[in-house]
């Protein structure tokens, strides 16, 4: 229910993306957690349709980056802004496997 949504969900910063934003982009939040914030703001946002995607960190081998993108994807994410880590050592290669297995995937 919403009121239990609003005591967990951070209300303001929703209320105010529910009021007066085109596009709410979440940040550090696993997919479940993605979608009960996305359904709490489209209940305050009523008809107004606002675009919703998910900042996180892609890891693992492409299979795992694959997993993670459709899971945002159910959850209800158009986009995703991903980071690979800090490290160039940890980026790179992980950016190389995204680009090269994930961004082609056709599943």
């Amino acid at each position: 229910d919403l009121r239990t949504a609003r005591s967990v969900l951070r209300p303001g910063a929703l209320r105010r993306a529910a009021k007066y934003a085109d596009m709410w982009q979440s940040t550090g939040l696993n997919p479940e957690r993605f979608k009960q914030r996305l359904d709490a703001l489209r209940e305050m946002a009523g008809d107004r349709p606002i675009d919703a995607g998910a900042r996180t960190t892609l890891n693992g081998d492409p299979e795992q980056m694959i997993e993670t993108v459709k899971a945002y994807e159910a959850a209800g994410a158009t986009h995703l802004c991903a980071y690979f880590g800090n490290r160039v050592q940890d980026f790179v290669p992980a950016m190389q496997a995204f680009a090269s297995n994930v961004m082609l995937d056709k599943r």
